[in-house]
């Protein structure tokens, strides 16, 4: 308090400039920050106030950080982030990049924490690339850490994993041992969250060795937690309690919250599987008290999840239901993927011991979706992680003899070679393996001919309207957002798609492996899209925003496909099918399906159609076509 009677003097004391006494009002604001809330805001208030009024820009940017740090300790996010942003227009106008990095960093972390993924990606991007310009690796590799982090809370597991590693070969460089367990850690909870449980284990008994050597503690908890629940979902149930019980001792001791909340329910679950649900359901509420004080958003999802499959378990469907309806509209706002995955599941088994089975179906649909995106997520970002890891094993050459002395290294460009591997994997599952092997030989793969192979097109109607009231970034996301629909749903059948041209989708059954089922799955596509349209069309006028519909265009043919260009490789497909197609869509009238009289005789046991008559198609002349109403049950 004598500091702070001090300043009172000398801020009141004659002889004090305007900017001095900013200067004052900040230091006292800091003073008081854990004393008095409602001083210390008062303080950082004058300071604001007397530093614009003199276009004092250092004490400006000054209180404003102030202002910001106070809210977060109120729990005003929002705000917080307000104020930071204010100071770092500030910091950034007078070229004081320590200071901007410092806010965009703590910008990104209060962004990762209220579930704000995107936003918080944006901050570390920011930071990122501010710090390549100035080569800061050390920075760099702490806000690659971040990044993976986050990406692996949105179920981003190949981007997340890549960032932990280049964060380690930075760390592995420096010898800096505290952040090499770090980032073991973190590689692998991505890999436990992937499924790889083994090498996740692998990994965390590695790091294990470390940071009990050198008595990382908040490290050493998190792995004895984290092996725990490897552990448990294998059914070791005692190794689990035993890692718990160690984590949960360590968190006691540093007085962690955090990791206090994240001992209880890992804790809980063991009970759960030990059929103690009274003990199980103690510990998982005291895990969302914490969880709730300080708003962890994903662990008040997990706790959700966690209470929720212990009453369905229990048979009691009513409490069930509302904590795992809850978890996924939580879930769903924060775009953490695998907690809705988790999340539907135990809503599949709800709804179907209830006997809901239209619904659990729904629900169970659903989980498979998201399942099959997260395990996959590897194939869906193919091509950027074979440059990332080019990237890092030319690193990694280029260090050969350092890594010859560093075990951790090794491991390191050991796991390079395994995802690598996975990825011609990968590159396998896409396309049919002679053409894979081909296209890896030769550059280049000798076209198939396939003799039925059915074809959808979708155009949209009045695009060049749409185009003159939109600007072409509302006008991109729009076609975006349905595309990325369409492509969800091709994905049930076996469906290839070809490309996007502009406004339109092509897509084709029948290849790169011939089956004779080609034509009921792309007219049940067809009318997954149309119903799609319509849904999608209803929710943007109700909402008095744009909307558009599409003509969809169906022929069964021969045709030859094959890959053209020597980079960016293409699968696409050619003959007069494909022109017959394309005329079936612009024949078609919106939020139709148009199929050729081709089609029809292929599928017309399996759907309702009306017959149009021979209807003239461009350079075709007259065609017979058919409406398809539904599906016959």
């Amino acid at each position: 308090m004598e500091n702070i009677a001090e300043i009172k003097q000398l801020i009141n004391s004659p002889g004090k400039t305007d900017t001095e006494r900013a200067s004052l009002w900040n230091q006292l604001s800091a003073l008081y920050a854990d004393s008095d809330i409602t001083e210390a805001i008062r303080s950082a208030d004058n300071a604001l106030t007397l530093a614009l009024s003199i276009n004092d820009q250092h004490n400006a940017a000054e209180a404003n950080e102030n202002k910001g740090k106070l809210s977060i300790k109120k729990g005003d996010n929002l705000d917080a982030l307000f104020r930071f942003s204010e100071a770092l227009k500030i910091w950034e106008d007078l070229t004081d990049i320590p200071r901007a990095l410092a806010l965009l960093k703590r910008m990104g972390n209060i962004s990762l924490r209220s579930g704000n993924y995107p936003q918080a990606i944006e901050f570390y991007q920011r930071a990122l690339t501010q710090l390549k310009a100035n080569g800061d690796d050390k920075g760099m590799a702490d806000i690659s850490t971040n990044l993976g982090i986050t990406y692996g809370f949105q179920g981003k597991y190949a981007e997340s994993l890549t960032c932990h590693y280049k964060a380690l070969l930075i760390y592995e460089e420096q010898k800096n041992t505290e952040r090499i367990c770090r980032s073991l850690l973190n590689i692998g909870s991505v890999q436990s969250n992937q499924g790889n449980k083994e090498e996740a284990l692998k990994v965390y008994l590695r790091a294990i060795v470390y940071s009990e050597e050198k008595d990382y503690k908040d490290i050493s908890s998190n792995l004895y937690g984290n092996i725990g629940n490897i552990y448990e979902s294998q059914g070791n149930l005692l190794k689990a309690m035993d890692y718990q019980t160690k984590g949960l001792k360590v968190r006691e001791e540093l007085g962690d919250k955090e990791g206090l909340s994240l001992s209880y329910i890992n804790i809980g679950k063991i009970y759960n599987a030990q059929g103690d649900e009274l003990k199980a359901l103690d510990y998982y509420n005291q895990s969302m008290a914490i969880k709730e004080e300080l708003r962890d958003k994903k662990g008040i999802i997990d706790c959700n999840i966690a209470i929720g499959a212990l009453y369905e378990k229990e048979g009691e469907y009513n409490k069930a239901e509302p904590y795992i309806q809850k978890a996924i509209k939580l879930a769903t706002n924060i775009g953490a993927k695998a907690s809705i995955r988790d999340a539907c599941r135990v809503l599949t088994l709800i709804y179907s011991e209830q006997k809901q089975f239209e619904r659990a179906y729904e629900t169970q649909k659903k989980y498979f979706e998201l399942d099959n995106e997260l395990n996959n997520a590897a194939a869906a970002h193919q091509i950027a992680q074979i440059t990332t890891q080019h990237e890092m094993e030319q690193k990694v050459r280029e260090t050969e003899l350092e890594r010859a002395k560093n075990a951790e290294l090794k491991s390191a460009y050991d796991q390079i070679e395994a995802e690598k591997k996975r990825s011609d994997e990968l590159l396998l599952n896409i396309l049919p393996a002679h053409v894979a092997q081909e296209l890896k030989e030769t550059g280049r793969t000798e076209p198939q001919s396939f003799d039925q192979v059915t074809i959808l097109f979708t155009d949209i109607k009045g695009f060049t309207k749409l185009s003159e009231r939109l600007t072409a970034k509302e006008l991109v996301l729009l076609i975006d957002e349905c595309f990325r629909a369409y492509d969800r749903i091709i994905a049930r059948y076996p469906i290839e798609k070809i490309k996007v041209i502009g406004d339109a989708y092509m897509c084709a059954g029948g290849i790169p492996i011939a089956n004779t089922t080609n034509p009921v799955d792309v007219v049940n596509a067809a009318l997954d899209i149309q119903k799609f349209m319509l849904e999608f069309a209803e929710a943007k006028r109700r909402d008095g925003l744009p909307y558009f519909e599409v003509r969809l265009g169906v022929h069964t043919g021969p045709v030859v496909a094959g890959i053209i260009g020597e980079r960016k490789f293409a699968y696409d497909i050619w003959g007069d099918a494909v022109n017959i197609a394309s005329r079936m869509e612009s024949s078609g009238e919106p939020g139709k399906v148009n199929i050729s009289g081709t089609t029809y005789e292929l599928v017309k046991d399996s759907f309702d159609c009306t017959h149009r008559g021979k209807v003239e198609a461009k350079y075709k002349g007259a065609v017979d076509m058919y409406f398809v109403n539904g599906r016959v049950h």
